[in-house]
């Protein structure tokens, strides 16, 4: 069981165009190179030791024939698989072909870079399980690459991104040092001449919620016009190729809450937890959005990916995380005291239904500090008292 793939040369250079796997992988990794081993079409590559789901190919030389970079995933290279539930591609990808991805039903990871100069429609199109697309940007003010994946769906697609900043031309209210290290890398990256060059990089996560793109008849004039409904449209048009509108985004938000609350909470989470350019009364609002709906969040948290993800009318209701995601985002409701005291019940018997000890006695220490005796929604407050 491999990567299947053919060899193609453009202007004098050879390069690896992957066209599938041979049987089934639930972790993907394309690597950097492949092995040729004779003729034009072949298979090659290696699984991880004693996990038969983890794959990727070999990219050491062993003596059987010349490395070649990996440029591209083929036309429908993964299509319709039920089985991929994670992708990593190098920065040597350069091509992800039309429908190279698509209708992937319980993909939830991907991990790319801007590498990727040419990104062809529906790529990862109909991928409906989606819980974050990791993009990597190496270039200061950037971002096509982001720009033209959001804009080949109406689907709601989650991103984290990492990309460098000038810290010399920072505006005086974007202070580095305030922000929490998730978000903050200084990093040192040789250059082809073998010198080092230092840069900084920074870490944000958005949520672009779904839209709809709708017509509707005018029999008088014999037109029809175009209706869109949701969010997800107006917020795709604040990412640009050079920039992104966070403060824009921010602004949006209201719209999120009623239009598509799943995006909304996955949102006030990305924003609070890597707060680039999030201004004190924005990052109020957010706060305020997960204590007040806290009841319900935490339950669903607990679930893991067992929570559902789409109502009875296939609306998207939830976005399920790994376990790593979920208990971060756990622990960041706590450390940020962002938990109501009517939010305590179930999320202790959501803890005790899924056997989440540790949650469980988070939960309640935090109830035990912040709710011993005060009333409904307020914190105790002066020395406790006692009579005999």
């Amino acid at each position: 069981m491999a990567l299947t793939y053919e060899i193609k040369t453009e202007k004098g250079l050879s390069f690896v165009s992957v066209t599938g796997y041979e049987g089934s992988v639930r972790v993907l990794f394309v690597p950097e190179y492949m092995e040729a081993r004779g003729g034009c079409e072949a298979s090659g590559g290696i699984n991880e030791p004693g996990d038969k789901d983890n794959a990727g190919a070999g990219s050491e030389d062993d003596g059987n024939g010349p490395l070649i970079p990996i440029g591209e995933i083929n036309n429908r290279a993964f299509a319709s698989r039920d089985d991929i539930e994670s992708v990593t591609l190098t920065d040597k990808v350069k091509r992800l072909r039309p429908y190279a991805f698509h209708n992937c039903h319980h993909l939830h990871y991907m991990k790319l870079t801007d590498s990727v100069v040419d990104y062809y429609d529906g790529a990862i199109r109909q991928c409906q399980e989606l819980q974050e697309i990791d993009i990597t940007f190496n270039q200061i003010g950037s971002f096509r690459l982001l720009k033209e994946i959001i804009g080949d769906s109406d689907a709601m697609i989650p991103v984290l991104i990492h990309f460098p900043v000038d810290e010399e031309h920072l505006k005086v209210d974007e202070v580095l040092d305030k922000l929490p290290e998730r978000v903050l890398r200084r990093e040192e990256i040789g250059n082809p001449d073998g010198s080092i060059s230092r840069r900084t990089m920074v870490t944000a996560a958005l949520t672009f919620p779904s839209y709809a793109d709708n017509y509707e008849e005018d029999t008088f004039s014999r037109a029809f016009h175009e209706h869109i409904e949701g969010s997800g449209y107006n917020t795709r048009q604040l990412v640009t190729r050079t920039e992104i509108d966070f403060s824009g985004y921010d602004r949006q938000f209201q719209r999120f809450t009623y239009d598509e609350p799943a995006s909304a909470v996955n949102a006030a989470f990305g924003r609070l937890m890597y707060p680039w350019r999030l201004s004190d009364d924005y990052r109020e609002q957010y706060r305020e959005y997960l204590r007040s709906h806290s009841p319900e969040i935490l339950p669903r948290l607990i679930q893991g990916q067992k929570a559902p993800r789409f109502g009875h009318e296939g609306e998207l209701i939830w976005i399920p995380q790994d376990s790593r995601r979920t208990d971060e985002r756990i622990r960041f409701l706590v450390e940020e005291e962002l938990i109501s005291e009517e939010a305590i019940a179930p999320a202790l018997e959501a803890s005790s239904r899924e056997g989440a000890v540790i949650t469980s006695a988070m939960l309640m220490d935090y109830q035990n500090r912040n709710f011993r005796s005060g009333a409904a929604g307020k914190m105790a407050t002066g020395p406790e008292t006692f009579e005999l």
